[in-house]
């Protein structure tokens, strides 16, 4: 009720256990928030083994070859998968109010690599294993660059954000000083995800104010030695979680029953069928939440124990489920990962990726929302130390190149910045906008507090960012708008249940008309029953779901499901259609699998080529198991026969072979031909081995792409024939191996990036419009959490 959230709650536990060698957790503070009930709480439980201490290791004693912490492994994997591009530079560009010298910068920008070692380290790789190297003396780049006129300066900012870093031989660090016609300045710094995250940035900001101003006046800079360098961190993360007292086992156990039985897919209908890849293209588009509205929302957390973030948080699960999400929601966000004091100064990558899951069912009042909301929420926060892609490797969920695991759609809640904390800086500027990004999830939400002069709540400013293969700009500002009303409606009613908030007008009807679960007319995009009109003049369910689209057309919505994923039959059906020599499809779910029957002309394709042609349009979760050439179609609910499945030429020498490869791969463990890679244990790193064995021992090169297409030995055994036949489709380079991997994988080796977070503005931050410029800039920044 003083103002705490998840943030400083975490830094409170940090500070009880090293001053007092209690093994506090965030849920303690939560259940125990005075200091009397905290103590008591703390000497009650059975603390556990003490976690590690984080020092420093003296050079001496480090090992010859320091491995990654284990976000930046995942960057790592991905930056050699996807090969050279600019995707994960995080750029502060600032219009200066006071112009740099620049020889005196270029002395600060090498005191702060100096003092951060995370800044002049490469990463190498030894035998496909990679360590970091730290290079003693590498100073970073600074450009300086004139530019006459606006676009000049655009180009100029564009070059600089995009610049392509190779991490294994050139640090993740530079800059970039543009001085325009009237010699005002531009300064463009870059550093490198691996190196950094969104807490990062003010500690390399004011590093690098207090470095200028000390050479500025001749002298170095006179700062305190760090307590630890990254480095350090990277061998005591190991130890944490795998050492003698290592919490990975207890984490991980937490997980599997926290998320077993999670649906891969979170059904939220969409405008476009999700592509068979994630093309990674994004917008953004405003979102805003009244004064009033924040300080009632921050009143009814209060009320219930809980923070704001977990308000906002059931605010959007309502809004999920109401769009046609179901009752179990995954939300995913960041947090800080510096779970010790020491790391707080550092330079870094920290964040971690958690997923919160939400029990929506039952029409929940807000109240009661919220409380479920705060339960899982805490357990979470408890467990946050697993790495994300620990946690993905060992539940084995499905792998898609069309969607990331786990969760879909993320959650960013930052904390408004005490006024007193925003000491002037020698680079405070205003922002200026550069080329946008992608989007890292379906959809991003992000919020960030004002306040303001005096420090009262002055509402929250953010942005929804959204992927443009999926959504169009109107549906993203709807969905925008409708969590600002959802969360009006349930500040002024905490009562409400969950189907109750003012989610608009009922959407325009034509002979069909869409009712949700209350029988009443739906408004555009929330999905229900659709009704059809009777003889006599009433209507009556027709059995069919759908939205009303803003044009008052109808968009079905799928009521199959098969493994756990949607199916949409008439999608499944028109690409199998569109293949020549097919005159008719029709889609049926049996024994959770996903079958196709298809009709043809005579000697028309075969069932092993008609799969195969599906396979390369259409999300792996959405391949039929088996495509069965009929000479009639079945009437709905009927399932003909199997009768044995044709294989295509040569599949079958391949299937023994690659089944072999498969269970060597993954430890011995038995296998069928039907059994999936990654249900079964497999992990990227675990298919580029088998990749790398399938090159070695079989003589063909396929992708990542292909196993996660075709993840059994004998979907795989038919892919390896089909490249067989077509030359042309092996030619594809190494670089482009696993492109569909990285980009399911992106939005969490990208956890520390938020469409509205940047570095705190000096000064008290007034409420004002929103300003695109910078909403776009902030897309490249890190998360910076509070909750």
């Amino acid at each position: 009720k003083l103002g705490g959230h998840s943030l400083l709650a975490g830094k409170l536990t940090n500070r009880i256990r090293k001053a007092l060698g209690l093994q506090a957790a965030i849920r303690d503070v939560f259940l125990a928030p005075t200091p009397r009930q905290l103590l008591r709480r703390l000497g009650e439980q059975d603390a556990g083994p003490a976690r590690p201490a984080l020092r420093p290791v003296p050079e001496e004693r480090r090992p010859q070859r320091i491995p990654l912490s284990y976000a930046q492994r995942r960057l790592w994997f991905l930056n050699r998968l996807e090969g050279p591009s600019a995707t994960y530079n995080i750029p502060v560009v600032t219009r200066l109010h006071r112009p740099l010298d620049p020889a005196v910068f270029a002395a600060a920008l090498a005191d702060v690599a100096a003092r951060h070692e995370v800044l002049r380290t490469v990463y190498r790789s030894t035998g496909g294993e990679p360590h970091q190297q730290v290079l003693d003396g590498a100073v970073p780049v600074l450009e300086q660059v004139r530019a006459d006129g606006p676009d000049a300066l655009r180009a100029a900012v564009d070059e600089a954000a995009g610049h392509v870093f190779d991490p294994a031989a050139e640090i993740p660090f530079r800059a970039r000083l543009v001085t325009g016609a009237d010699g005002g300045q531009v300064l463009v710094l870059l550093l490198h995800h691996i190196a950094g995250d969104g807490w990062s940035t003010p500690c390399l900001l004011a590093d690098l104010d207090t470095a200028y101003r000390a050479r500025a006046g001749g002298r170095a800079p006179d700062w305190e030695p760090l307590p630890v360098q990254y480095a350090d961190y990277t061998l005591w993360q190991r130890d944490l979680l795998d050492g003698e007292h290592g919490l990975s086992g207890e984490q991980l156990a937490h997980w599997r029953t926290a998320l077993d039985g999670l649906p891969p897919l979170l059904a939220l209908p969409t405008d476009r069928p999700r592509p068979a890849e994630s093309d990674g293209a994004g917008a953004l588009t405003a979102l805003d939440v009244s004064a009033a509205t924040h300080r009632a929302l921050l009143r009814r957390a209060r009320s219930s124990g809980a923070t704001l973030f977990m308000v906002v948080q059931a605010a959007l699960a309502a809004l999920l489920t109401r769009h046609g999400a179901g009752t179990d929601i995954a939300i995913g966000t960041t947090v800080a990962g510096r779970a010790d004091d020491a790391l707080h100064p550092l330079v870094g990558f920290f964040v971690n990726t958690l997923v919160l899951r939400t029990d929506t069912s039952g029409d929940p009042a807000f109240t009661d929302l919220v409380h479920r909301v705060r339960e899982t929420g805490l357990a979470a926060y408890s467990h946050q130390d697993l790495p994300f892609d620990r946690l993905v490797e060992h539940l084995s969920p499905h792998r898609s190149a069309a969607h990331a695991p786990l969760v879909q759609v993320m959650l960013q809640v930052h904390a408004a910045t005490a006024a007193a904390s925003r000491t002037p800086n020698v680079l405070d500027g205003e922002p200026v906008a550069f080329r946008a990004v992608g989007a890292k999830s379906d959809l991003t939400f992000a919020l960030t507090e004002l306040t303001d002069a005096d420090g009262a709540p002055a509402g929250l400013r953010g942005a929804l960012e959204y992927a443009t293969a999926l959504y169009d700009e109107d549906t993203a500002r709807l969905l925008a708008r409708r969590l600002a009303e959802t969360l009006d409606a349930f500040a002024a009613d905490p009562g409400l249940p969950l189907s109750g908030p003012e989610y608009g007008p009922a959407a325009p009807a034509g002979p069909e008309a869409v009712r949700d679960e209350r029988g009443r007319p739906a408004p555009v995009r929330v999905p229900g029953e659709v009704y059809g009109p009777t003889p006599g003049g009433g209507a009556r369910p027709t059995g069919r779901r759908a939205f009303p689209a803003a044009d008052g057309t109808l968009r079905p919505v799928a009521v199959l499901t098969a493994g756990g994923y949607p199916v949409e039959p008439g999608r499944v059906e028109d690409v199998l259609t569109g293949r020549p020599g097919v005159t008719g499809a029709t889609v049926a779910v049996r024994e959770d699998r996903l079958y196709a029957y298809v009709t043809r002309v005579p000697g028309g394709p075969g069932e092993a080529e008609l799969r195969a042609f599906a396979a390369e349009r259409l999300p792996e979760y959405l391949v039929p198991a088996r495509v069965v050439v009929v000479d009639r179609l079945p009437a709905p609910g009927a399932h003909p026969d199997l009768v044995p499945e044709g294989e295509a030429p040569g599949a079958a020498a391949r299937e023994d072979e690659l089944l072999a490869l498969f269970r060597d791969v993954l430890g011995g463990r038995p296998l069928g031909r039907d059994d999936n890679f990654f249900k079964s244990g497999g992990h990227s790193l675990l298919a580029v081995r088998l990749l790398n064995r399938i090159r070695a021992e079989l003589g063909r090169d396929l992708t990542l792409r292909d196993v996660f297409r075709n993840p059994t030995a004998a979907s795989l055994a038919r892919r390896l024939a089909e490249t067989d036949r077509s030359p042309a489709d092996t030619g594809r380079a190494h670089a482009d191996t696993g492109r569909a991997h990285a980009d399911a994988g992106r939005a969490h080796a990208d956890a520390g990036r938020s469409p509205v977070d940047a570095p705190p503005a000096p000064g008290p931050v007034v409420p004002r419009p929103p300003a695109v410029p910078a909403l776009r800039r902030r897309t490249r920044a890190g998360a910076r959490q509070g909750r």
